[in-house]
């Protein structure tokens, strides 16, 4: 099945997307054309049947930013890079014979052109650089084309310079009519052959999150019989395309699909009307939703996020914990954080230092901050990693050998069992 691919850029950069898309398998492009950046925003709406967004270059991202906390698509875009500044720069240099000294650019990063210009080992420097790494970012900071014009303008009417180089087509079109000489910086077919690429890998794991099986377990108490109860939870399994089971009168499970239970965390008014219904009948209801590739591993999932509703069964609670074995609270804003990857250098040194994995780390920390004090046993830890005891206590050997636990005391968890250490867990601010 083909990744289909909501590709918003100019036309250039979509016509040659396009070309290059026919010898890249498995990838349908949806071309959305602008004229200027700016409509990315107003295009977005174009893009939902998709299973991907891909923006031309990092401006466009940049003005769709907003919008696109109301869409479910992976997204990413076409970066400039030393590449495509390398390129423009030779072909400035050795077909158009313009010396560097003479051009005013702009670009995303001026650092991209340092790292080039020390790689030339050129005397020669570029004095006129308009940059916006912030754009990037989600700053909340407006971008205004005019005033990269303006300066372009400005430079050459000044004759303070013979040439431009712009990496945004729209500026590249207004300078022309203007008949400024310019140049747009430079596409290489790498970077976009790299990027559809891309593309289709987040396309297809964004499927198979989608088709995971789901499985809820709604847990009820109230103290007298909730007539309407079956009904609200039929609603919601109709909404979802779920089946619900009765396990007893207060015990209810859901089997669905991640695809089915991100609608209800994407629309938290289904779950809203539930509780203000028990909230009128003096009921309360833990949940617990869990995503995996089985539905044991759904399950066991589903369990430990209950565990963690279950903590105070006098309020409505949500939790939910994913195939990465990361807890949830939708409804305390909680952002969803991957635990596969991690660019903190930090988390990684300490991961190291223990001789376990980043995600195991991550995994302890998730486990920490969703815990109402920091006191836990090497049962807490086996439940939440879902691995067996021997296997809790040699991850808490670890971090304990490096003083990031401590042993705060014990408990007797059955009248002739054996005592178990309680620990505290020490990380420093990661």
């Amino acid at each position: 099945m083909a990744i289909q691919i909501a590709m918003i850029g100019s036309e250039e950069t979509l016509q040659q997307a396009l070309t290059l898309a026919k010898n890249i398998e498995d990838i349908d492009i949806s071309p959305i054309m602008y004229l200027s950046p700016q409509e990315s925003s107003s295009l977005l709406n174009l893009t939902r049947q998709c299973d991907v967004i891909l923006f031309s270059g990092e401006l466009s991202f940049h003005y769709a930013q907003k919008e696109l906390a109301r869409f479910n698509q992976p997204t990413l875009y076409i970066p400039d890079d030393e590449l495509s500044v390398a390129l423009t720069l030779l072909y400035i240099s050795n077909h158009l014979k313009i010396n560097y000294n003479q051009l005013s650019i702009d670009l995303t990063d001026r650092k991209y052109l340092y790292e080039v210009l020390g790689q030339f080992d050129s005397e020669s420097s570029i004095p006129f650089i308009q940059d916006y790494p912030w754009v990037k970012e989600a700053t909340g900071r407006s971008f205004q084309i005019e005033s990269v014009i303006a300066r372009h303008v400005e430079l050459w009417e000044s004759k303070q310079v013979s040439y431009v180089i712009t990496s945004i087509h729209a500026v590249y079109d207004r300078l022309i009519k203007l008949d400024i000489p310019c140049i747009r910086l430079m596409e290489p077919k790498k970077n976009i052959i790299e990027a559809l690429i891309k593309a289709r890998n987040l396309g297809e794991l964004s499927i198979a999150k989608k088709s995971q099986i789901a499985v809820g377990t709604f847990v009820f108490y109230s103290d007298k019989p909730f007539a309407a109860l079956e009904i609200e939870l039929e609603n919601i399994a109709k909404l979802t395309n779920c089946t619900v089971k009765k396990i007893s009168s207060q015990d209810y499970i859901i089997y669905g699909t991640r695809s089915g239970i991100e609608y209800l965390l994407d629309n938290r008014e289904v779950f809203e009307k539930l509780f203000r219904t028990l909230n009128d009948t003096s009921s309360t209801v833990n949940v617990g939703f869990g995503y995996g590739m089985t539905i044991v591993e759904a399950e066991k999932n589903s369990n430990i996020a209950l565990s963690y509703s279950q903590k105070n069964k006098k309020k409505n609670i949500f939790h939910v914990v994913n195939d990465e074995q990361t807890v949830i609270n939708p409804f305390q804003n909680q952002e969803r954080s991957s635990i596969l990857q991690s660019e903190n250098m930090n988390l990684i040194k300490i991961a190291k230092e223990l001789g376990i994995s980043v995600t195991n780390l991550h995994k302890m920390i998730q486990f920490h901050q969703n815990r109402p004090i920091n006191r836990f046993t090497s049962s807490d830890i086996s439940e939440y990693f879902g691995i067996g005891k021997r296997a809790a206590e040699q991850i808490l050997k670890k971090f304990s050998v490096k003083g990031y636990i401590k042993v705060i005391g014990e408990e007797q968890p059955h009248l002739n069992g054996r005592p178990r250490s309680v620990y505290r867990l020490e990380l420093p601010n990661i």
